[in-house]
């Protein structure tokens, strides 16, 4: 299929958005664990800690299979 062209099955397909998450309502976000952060972690923390503060709408968790990434959020 040419660059830039979509297929005309997917045309049809109807496509939603999420609405949007009521701010105002917001139950502030708190970490409570036993651990503190060791290695490479806190650099890791920072990074994701400022794209969050910078509205990135998408970060990669990159780590060994079996490491629990899936559940970190």
């Amino acid at each position: 299929m040419p660059e830039g062209h979509s297929s005309p099955l997917l045309a049809n397909i109807p496509r939603f958005e999420r609405p949007p998450l009521p701010i105002e309502d917001a139950v502030p976000f708190k970490i409570s664990s036993g651990f503190e952060p060791a290695g490479d972690q806190p650099a890791s923390i920072r990074e994701l800690v400022d794209g969050l503060a910078g509205k990135e709408q998408d970060q990669v968790l990159l780590g060994v299979t079996g490491s629990d990434k899936t559940f970190t959020v």
